[in-house]
């Protein structure tokens, strides 16, 4: 999110709290300059404080917004494999980055690849799939 901040891209950050409670707290700066060509969105009240429970339906609204996800690292039981697990049930396209084949925190993205993820190994690929 950083770097497509940092460049001028639209993001849309899905929060796991309310707007006025961010978590974590040093991320407040990042999502102002966010809101600047993006948004940010959340189901909870403003006033909502960050539960990890939350994480969970943030991850199914993340999958739910998305045309697909890209994974660039995870280890086997990763929370970022919730959100592709919603992804796949919401007929939503799967990206993986290979990873270090000695590397931990590769293998759930080498899983999800011999699952039938899509292999990635440049942005254009992934544009490419969306537009032809």
């Amino acid at each position: 999110m950083r770097t497509s901040v940092g460049l001028g891209g639209h993001v849309v950050c899905v929060l796991a709290s309310g707007h006025h409670s961010i978590f974590p707290k040093n991320s407040r700066s990042l999502l102002e300059k966010v809101e600047q060509k993006g948004v940010t969105i959340s189901e909870y009240a403003p006033d909502t404080v960050f539960d990890s429970k939350f994480l969970e339906e943030r991850s199914r609204l993340l999958s739910g917004l998305a045309r697909g996800i890209l994974l660039t690292e995870e280890k086997l039981r990763g929370g970022s494999l919730l959100t592709i697990q919603y992804a796949v049930e919401q007929n939503r396209e799967v990206f993986v980055v290979p990873g270090n084949i000695f590397s931990d925190g590769s293998a759930g993205a080498h899983s999800l690849i011999m699952e039938g993820a899509r292999l990635v190994t440049n942005p254009k690929q992934v544009v490419e799939s969306f537009i032809f």
